[in-house]
């Protein structure tokens, strides 16, 4: 998180001409994420509906008596209103609920039909107009971000004296401007959406797990440690590997780049071997990383499911017990 605030820091002010599209994009990929909530609660309400309507008694009226002197606080009036207001929201919600859509024993209208036929459809077209929209917008800006970085890379190193350049490899140079700017526009988009994406979308699916159940919602989040120390320590490793890989890539590029461009002098001297073990040796390193880091990542996702598993066979079990 902090190298992704760098990185936004320092790319802050080439956003500035594609605000509009930059902001366009946060807004649809907030909307993405919340949108992963109401996908819930519409499966929620289409299986509840799946249920006849009980029988409902009349309720037995009931006189209370408070004495004439009783004071009502401050809060206990807050609360009085909230409580109102939350029965008012949810009777609209009720009363929408059962003009658009089928519940089963009742007779069908054709407003039930088409509501039950386009809510699902309707969301998940939603979510997925927002999804696209937004990765194109973002994409359209890092891509102008990243070339007009690249523009001025190569504008500062042609103000910079010979000194520099006896200083600096050609190879360190362009990789500063190409790879670096290539990671930046990776981070730029696919970090920076999954950043903005993902919180929203964990943070509406909690509201609507609290809306259904809160007493399972609650014991889920206990669960969330468990899944969190794999998370983390594949996370820092992954970062290490990733530092590692990127510095050897660098390493590797600009010794290809000096042999191509010195080819008569090793050919001359006869060097053609020594390069090419040289090569091969940094070659090797690279392909360990990325077995290490394949391997890391890919431990990653059953572990979490196994984790998840045992967690879904808790609450089976609690959910079990508790109804006996």
């Amino acid at each position: 998180m902090q190298e992704l605030k760098k990185i936004w820091a320092f790319g802050i002010p080439y956003l500035k001409p594609y605000r509009f599209r930059f902001v366009l994009g946060i807004a649809l990929s907030i909307f993405f994420g919340i949108s992963n909530g109401l996908f819930v609660l519409s499966i929620n309400t289409l299986f509840n509906r799946l249920t006849p309507t009980p029988a409902q008694t009349p309720p037995v009226a009931q006189i209370e008596s408070t004495p004439a002197t009783e004071t009502v606080s401050f809060d206990k009036k807050i609360k009085a209103a909230l409580k109102e207001k939350t029965a008012a929201i949810g009777k609209s919600f009720q009363a929408a609920s059962d003009e658009w859509l089928p519940r089963m024993g009742q007779k069908i209208t054709w407003k039930q039909m088409l509501g039950g036929f386009s809510l699902l459809p309707l969301v998940m077209g939603l979510r997925a107009m927002a999804s696209y929209f937004s990765t194109y917008c973002l994409t359209w800006v890092s891509a102008r971000v990243i070339r007009d970085m690249q523009v001025a890379a190569l504008r500062k190193a042609q103000e910079l004296s010979m000194a520099f350049f006896q200083k600096m490899s050609v190879a360190d140079l362009y990789a500063r401007i190409t790879a670096d700017t290539s990671a930046i526009y990776t981070a730029m988009t696919n970090g920076f959406i999954d950043t903005i994406r993902e919180p929203f979308a964990v943070l509406s699916i909690l509201i609507s797990m609290l809306i259904i159940d809160w007493k399972l919602t609650l014991i889920s989040i206990c669960m969330l440690p468990l899944v969190a120390v794999p998370v983390i320590s594949s996370g820092r490793r992954l970062k290490a590997l990733t530092k590692k890989f990127t510095g050897l890539t660098v390493t590797q590029s600009g010794g290809l780049l000096e042999a191509l461009a010195a080819v008569r002098i090793v050919k001359a001297y006869a060097m053609e071997a020594l390069q090419l073990r040289s090569f091969r040796e940094q070659a090797n390193l690279g392909v360990e990383m990325s077995v290490k880091t394949a391997q890391t990542r890919n431990l990653l996702n059953p572990l979490i499911e196994i984790l998840a598993m045992l967690g879904i066979g808790f609450l089976l079990i609690f959910v079990f017990s508790t109804s006996a």
